[in-house]
């Protein structure tokens, strides 16, 4: 039996394989250092970079002849994966879900403008890096293969670089992981870092780097979506559910002091930080909140940051928690929820300025139980809150009493590098990002008060109770305005008034909104007012629960008979 042969060869003669290692190594060293901004050291950072390379240099050097484009277009395509990850992270704090990659909200122009608003000037190293295999494989051409005793050697060689490697970038898994965890053995550190079990999607690639993070996508787009729950599972819920009502039940209000119809108007990243700042510039929202009638909640605690796609839309109309892993609405968009529009038994309308398409709108819509979705109003960037507002008047003028309306603004959206808006406010800030959110927020404030007037005009204001609520805060980077964790919550002709004015969250107003409506509801076999508690139980503590956390999920991932 002939061994086999490894010669020492020209370097040039495994060039292609050398520039794809070398642009593979700067791709994650890049996308290691976006993820890691301060630990680990830089050395671990090489190691887990020239681990993750490895990998893939082992496919690319067994390529032959004409094949090696097809390493150059590997290349390419994980420089996309990593450069979709590295804006993916700067907006939503975390890597892409699996099941993420294969939705259209990725290529929707809304998404897009995020995405290109999150670029920055030394992300052009990804993109070089991505096109410089394939442009060498175009400007060297066919003329030379890489011999079958190079191409072994090499093969050789990049096997014991890996195993190196990842010898060092687990030796730094473990010492991180050992100091979070002291109290841990290394058994149980271990069992931890190789779990299925994760918080977010940067826990895989925390652990075991790119390699971790795409074979977890693999297996977690390749498994089942739905749990299902044992008969003890379902019971526990519906007794957690049952009990969170009757704790924190209040008598109910006098049936002649409840507002008849419900509007509520999800705002785009409008933060209570904003509120104080320049009164002026929101006047109709400064007379709402001096209303008798008026409850105004300054810092409500934002509890959407999860939801990836939903924003609070999904908490305000479920009374449930978002999931802390995934956008739901890419696997669970049609799963059997509670709602507010079933709980109301009225006339229900939803109205948002893009495309249904866009996170799965379409079917949320029809999960929450909405009789009506008009979407798509503005497709143009430039005064869209004008558009949206016109809508929803001539929506509430047409709608039979009693009705639900569900608003979702956009104007606010980010990023705020365009002037999408003509209103006018002064000069009130030096960054021009700072001066075009306060523009926006004229903006909106201006079409609510007309969306106000119409009401009034019309006879439905007096009889309509009105929820105004930001989404969530402003993201990072966006703004250089100061940044939280709070919404304000604002709401219209409240028919009580002795309520909690802290330590409120968003899931506590599906609560609220039940009560002022005057509703009971049953889901599931079991009274429901959500995982929350109303703002007029004055006894509540602040945001939720890991149980609520963990029965919104089991709800959320199953179907609960």
């Amino acid at each position: 039996m002939r061994l086999p042969s490894f010669r020492i060869c020209n370097l040039t003669k495994c060039a292609d394989v050398l520039v794809s290692a070398l642009s593979l190594f700067i791709i994650f060293l890049y996308l290691e250092s976006s993820v890691f901004t301060t630990t680990p050291s830089l050395l671990f950072k090489i190691a887990a970079a020239v681990a993750d390379s490895s990998l893939f240099v082992l496919l690319i050097s067994a390529l032959r002849g004409n094949r090696r484009i097809a390493g150059g277009a590997l290349v390419f395509v994980i420089m996309l994966v990593v450069l979709a990850n590295v804006l993916y992270l700067r907006s939503f704090n975390d890597l892409i879900p699996s099941t993420a990659y294969f939705h259209s909200q990725l290529t929707d122009p809304t998404v897009l403008k995020g995405a290109s608003y999150a670029f920055r000037p030394s992300d052009m190293i990804l993109i070089a890096a991505g096109i410089l295999p394939l442009a060498y494989y175009f400007i060297r051409g066919r003329k030379q293969s890489v011999p079958a005793g190079c191409r072994s050697g090499l093969i050789v060689a990049t096997v014991i670089v890996m195993i190196a490697a990842w010898s060092v970038s687990l030796l730094g898994t473990y010492r991180r992981n050992a100091i979070y965890n002291g109290e841990f053995s290394f058994k149980e550190i271990t069992q931890q870092i190789f779990s299925k079990e994760f918080v977010d999607w940067r826990t895989p690639y925390r652990n075991l780097h790119f390699t971790g993070y795409l074979s977890f996508c693999v297996g977690d787009f390749f498994s089942s979506s739905y749990i299902t729950l044992s008969d003890s599972q379902k019971e526990e819920i519906r007794s957690y559910l049952s009990a969170k009502t009757q704790e924190t039940a209040l008598p109910p209000l006098a049936a002649d002091s409840v507002r008849q119809n419900l509007i509520i108007i999800v705002v785009e990243s409008l933060e209570s930080q904003v509120m104080n700042m320049y009164p002026d510039i929101h006047p109709t929202l400064s007379a709402a909140i001096a209303e008798p009638n008026t409850v105004y909640v300054e810092r409500c605690k934002v509890q959407a940051d999860y939801g990836r796609s939903s924003d609070a839309q999904f908490i305000l109309n479920t009374g449930l928690l978002p999931l802390h892993n995934e956008a739901l609405v890419n696997r669970y968009a049609m799963n059997d929820y509670p709602s507010l529009a079933k709980a109301l038994g009225s006339h229900s309308i939803e109205i948002i300025g893009e495309d249904k398409s866009l996170w799965s709108h379409g079917q949320t819509s029809q999960s929450y139980g909405f009789e009506t979705l008009i979407d798509n109003i503005c497709p143009d960037t430039y005064n869209q809150d004008s558009l949206i507002f016109k809508e929803a008047a001539r929506e509430a003028a047409r709608l039979p009493e009693p009705f639900f309306m569900f608003v979702s603004t956009l104007s606010m959206h980010d990023p705020y590098t365009d002037a999408i808006t003509s209103a006018e406010i002064g000069d009130v800030a030096t960054d021009p990002r700072d001066m075009e959110y306060f523009r926006r927020l004229k903006h909106f404030d201006t079409q609510l008060g007309s969306f106000i007037d119409s009401l009034k005009a019309k006879n439905l204001y007096d009889n309509s109770l009105i929820v105004i609520v930001g989404d969530h805060e402003i993201r990072e980077d966006a703004t250089s305005l100061p940044k939280g964790e709070y919404v304000p919550l604002i709401i219209l002709n409240s028919p009580a008034a002795d309520y909690r004015r802290e330590d409120v969250s968003q899931a506590d107003i599906f609560p609220t909104n039940l009560y002022l409506m005057g509703k009971d509801y049953s889901y599931r076999g079991s009274d429901y007012t959500g995982v929350g508690t109303n703002i007029f139980y004055k006894s509540a503590a602040v945001g939720s629960d890991d149980r609520a956390y963990k029965v919104s999920e089991q709800i959320i991932r199953s179907k609960m008979e």
